[in-house]
């Protein structure tokens, strides 16, 4: 059974209409305008030191402005070209990383270019497998509609897709079995990023047996990056910008420790393994050569992300060769449920690992940032990890690992085992309605939670954090029992309180007592007038968590007048009573202190105070 079979009458466009580009086009434009991350800021701002005619001394210079540069200087130069307008128009007149003028969406414009190219390219690999041009470019739709590379060029708004675009076309003329640009393309492509070099390999041994071959064509493919190299060998910061850039440390850590800091890496044995398996393959026709061409593709480009700590744009590298393999395979519908489900996981896993960074915290750069100014405090603000549960990264990651296994497993052209084989793709009604779902509920995944988020009321900024002053020099004060008084003396430098954390325990068990939580004023030593009580069941109590109690619009104080709050018990007995927590250290400031059945004490409980 063959891994690919040529159809150039897969289906019409019957069910592939126009609605199909107006929804797409809508979500794109909302998603251009209202999400970005910083940093494009940093790469498109740093580009005009060259523009600055700091060409040798490109990496001093920004170390000096910036701190760090972290690419080879192929994404800054294409940055650079592109961002001459704006050079010339005094839009930005200096290097800077701030979106002066709305410049960001200028930067993110140049990579969606990008995108739309490499969809471009996509096509003309569907046709080079004999796909009609119709066929050929609903599978670059496809692809362009997969929700994890929407995500990361239109959400996000990274630039991986550069590097991406050139190993495409490096693909692209593989199949076509051009050597020259084929190794030209990729070699562009690895000055961008690292990742090409993972393909690049097993496709060269899959094309090329002979070893002294071998070796001229790897020599080649490393010229360009090369050249880069040694243009910036003697600047220090280039060494400590580019070779010192942590991302780079993440790709060989997943592994069997065997002794010391020697790792059996999971990603190498893996690949190493499919590199001996490309070169070991007999090709026996032109079909075969294209079927294996981009299965390799596909396999060493999901490696990457099943084995390593990925920043969420970089899987961006691997969803073309997933959608092309899935849109010509036999189970089209599975893997096209599969990837929407992959969506949700990969979701998970984003806004678990990088909270405050890569969630709601994306609407900060974009036009409706005026909204929520402080959607990234912690504490301050509904977090999208709030809406993906078990905060475990384990559990997230694992699934991401077994979607990229179950491409590579099930995906694998066999001759003997039909349901591993690759078979022509036939588009119907069903399978229409999983791609629009797809990527409307894909999308969805992230965009939903994101705004609520984003729009949820906020608790204005942090006044008060006990804990982030004493860190972990805290313990339990006891049982909160009947009749016993708990309190904490404070003052505010504002108007209005909006929220009160209580770090508090339950013993780990389940309580069933009543505590009363109450706010007085407090002159001259005694408690005055209450201005706000509260009960509060003890099983709604988190162990070892904080307890929120928030005040809608807002508790009206005096600013720096001091305060009081008192907890306690209507019924709580020994073995059924919750605590919280005081710092170990004595207190530093008279105006904050525990004060304990009427005697004051020489620490603080713990809590947080927000407000405006």
């Amino acid at each position: 059974m063959e891994l690919f079979k040529r159809d150039k009458s897969v289906n019409r466009l019957t069910v592939f209409n126009m609605w199909d580009i107006i929804v797409f086009s809508v979500v794109l434009i909302i998603s251009f305008f209202t999400f970005q991350h910083a940093d494009i800021l940093h790469t498109g701002g740093s580009s005009f030191t060259f523009l600055d005619g700091h060409i040798r001394d490109f990496y001093d210079e920004n170390a000096k402005r910036f701190g760090f540069t972290n690419y080879l200087p192929s994404t800054y130069i294409l940055f650079a070209i592109w961002n001459l307008p704006l050079k010339l128009f005094g839009v930005v007149e200096a290097p800077h990383l701030h979106s002066v003028g709305n410049a960001i969406f200028w930067y993110k414009l140049l990579p969606s270019l990008f995108y739309a190219a490499s969809a471009v390219v996509i096509c003309k690999i569907g046709q080079t497998f004999g796909l009609s041009k119709r066929n050929s470019i609903i599978m670059s739709f496809f692809w362009v509609t997969t929700p994890m590379a929407f995500f990361s060029q239109f959400i996000f708004g990274q630039y991986d897709i550069l590097t991406l675009f050139f190993t495409l076309l490096g693909v692209l003329y593989f199949l076509k079995k051009n050597q020259k640009l084929f190794i030209l393309f990729f070699a562009i492509a690895m000055t961008f990023k690292y990742f090409p070099l993972f393909i690049f390999i097993p496709l060269l041994l899959l094309s090329e047996k002979r070893l002294p071959k071998l070796i001229i064509k790897f020599i080649c493919f490393l010229a360009p990056i090369g050249l880069e190299v040694l243009f910036y060998w003697t600047s220090r910061e280039f060494h400590q910008g580019v070779f010192g850039f942590n991302a780079n440390q993440r790709l060989f850590t997943a592994g069997f420790k065997i002794e010391g800091d020697i790792t059996i890496s999971f990603f190498i044995i893996t690949w190493a393994l499919f590199c001996a398996l490309a070169y070991c393959k007999k090709i026996e026709n032109d079909e075969e050569y294209k079927n294996w061409s981009l299965y390799i593709s596909m396999v060493t480009s999901s490696l990457i992300f099943a084995f390593i700590l990925y920043h969420p744009q970089w899987v961006l590298f691997a969803t073309p060769f997933l959608a092309i393999t899935t849109f010509l395979h036999k189970r089209f519908n599975f893997f096209v449920v599969l990837d929407l489900l992959a969506m949700y996981f990969f979701v998970g896993y984003t806004v678990n690992a990088f909270p405050g960074n890569v969630d709601q915290a994306l609407f900060g750069l974009g036009v409706f940032s005026s909204i929520n100014p402080i959607l990234a405090v912690p504490n301050s603000s509904v977090f999208m990890r709030d809406f993906f549960v078990p905060h475990d990264l384990t559990i997230f990651y694992s699934f991401m690992t077994a979607y990229f296994f179950t491409n590579i497993i099930f995906k694998f052209p066999s001759n003997k085992i039909e349901s591993l084989s690759l078979n022509n793709f036939s588009i119907n009604r069903e399978s229409w309605i999983l791609i629009r779902m797809r990527f409307i509920i894909g999308i969805l995944i992230f965009i939903v939670p994101a705004t609520v988020s984003y729009l949820s009321p906020n608790y204005g900024n942090e006044l008060i954090n006990i804990e982030k002053v004493h860190g972990n020099a805290m313990t339990p004060i006891g049982e909160i029992l009947k009749d016993n008084t708990i309190g904490q003396v404070f003052h505010i430098d504002s108007n209005k309180i909006k929220k009160i954390q209580l770090k508090m325990a339950t013993f780990a068990r389940e309580n069933s007592s009543t505590i009363k939580f109450e706010i007085h004023e407090y002159n001259n030593k005694k408690v005055g007038k209450t201005i706000f009580s509260k009960e509060i069941n003890s099983n709604l109590i988190k162990d070892n968590d904080y307890e929120n109690i928030t005040f809608g619009n807002g508790l009206e104080v005096k600013a720096n007048q001091k305060y009081i709050f008192e907890i306690t018990s209507l019924d709580a007995q020994t073995g059924n009573a919750v605590t919280i927590y005081r710092t170990n250290e004595s207190r530093s400031d008279d105006n904050f202190y525990a004060i304990i059945n009427n005697v004051e004490q020489q620490y603080n409980l713990v809590f947080n105070i927000y407000g405006e």
